[in-house]
């Protein structure tokens, strides 16, 4: 069934009504880019994601990524995700905890993830560690507890070359982010081919900080010695609303949203999935 001018338009206009309460933004946190012809083999960070807000507002998901931003409508996007909500009933936690769980985005209209998800405490330190699986087919999600050494998932999806590794702050339904500062430490980045300085200075997003950048075999792994973030009101968005992402979606029946362009244009953007299949 193809999908009518007319039924776009008016997905469009409902979309940009609910944006003002629903809004997906993206505050604080670096990008990481490979030039062309080259591709992210492995990463690895520590994350301690600080204290959350007492009186959070909608949900608030911390995350390193890899994927590919000009297949955002149709790539994957490997993620494992800390999320703050005022329940933590998603993972059982106590107050004040967070909710962990490896995730794999599809384009803009599906995400899979683990069923298994773990609290974890503010002064937390999880080591995330993405890596191809060893026939080179998917990708292997692993965190590992690094206070009790305890090996907490292994989670395996998504598929295809990843071109950029970053930091995100991802704000949903209103949540105005945290005054609170997340610490990424010891972060390794293996690439297939060296890169030059270009890559190990990446690309800043709000107020967050890197230090300690350093690579070895020259240029093909990057290390980070630490990355600081601090979420301030958002200042960016991730995905552009486009006739391909907006046909998907209405064929698909996902729930999702967009909101103007923080930059007065006008233009919608920031298409999210708001359901997950498990």
């Amino acid at each position: 069934m193809q999908v009518s001018t007319i039924a776009l338009y008016v997905v469009a206009i409902l979309a940009s009504l609910v944006s003002a309460q629903l809004g997906l933004n993206f505050a604080s946190g670096y990008d990481f880019k490979v030039s062309a012809g080259n591709e992210v083999l492995r990463s690895e960070t520590i994350y301690t994601p600080g204290a959350m807000e007492k009186n959070i507002k909608g949900i608030l998901f911390l995350w390193p990524g890899l994927w590919v931003p000009e297949n955002r409508t149709s790539g994957d996007l490997i993620q494992t995700v800390i999320e703050g909500s005022k329940t933590g009933r998603e993972c059982r936690g106590k107050p004040g905890q967070w909710c962990m769980a490896p995730y794999v985005m599809h384009g803009v209209t599906r995400a899979d993830r683990d069923p298994r998800q773990y609290p974890v405490d503010p002064d937390g330190k999880i080591k995330i560690i993405y890596e191809k699986t060893a026939d080179g087919a998917s990708w292997n999600q692993t965190t590992i507890d690094m206070i009790t050494g305890k090996r907490l998932q292994s989670y395996v999806g998504g598929k295809g070359k990843k071109t950029q590794f970053e930091f995100s702050t991802e704000m949903q339904y209103g949540n105005p982010g945290t005054t609170s500062m997340q610490l990424y430490t010891d972060t390794v980045i293996t690439l297939a081919k060296a890169e030059g300085m270009k890559f190990g200075v990446g690309r800043k997003k709000g107020s967050a900080v890197i230090s300690g950048v350093t690579s070895e075999q020259g240029g093909k792994v990057w290390k980070i010695a630490s990355s600081h973030v601090t979420n301030e009101k958002s200042v960016q968005l991730m995905y552009d609303t486009d006739q391909v992402g907006l046909q998907n979606l209405a064929k698909s029946g996902t729930r999702w949203l967009a909101q103007p362009d923080p930059d007065g244009t006008g233009s919608f953007r920031g298409l999210s999935v708001l359901h997950v299949e498990e």
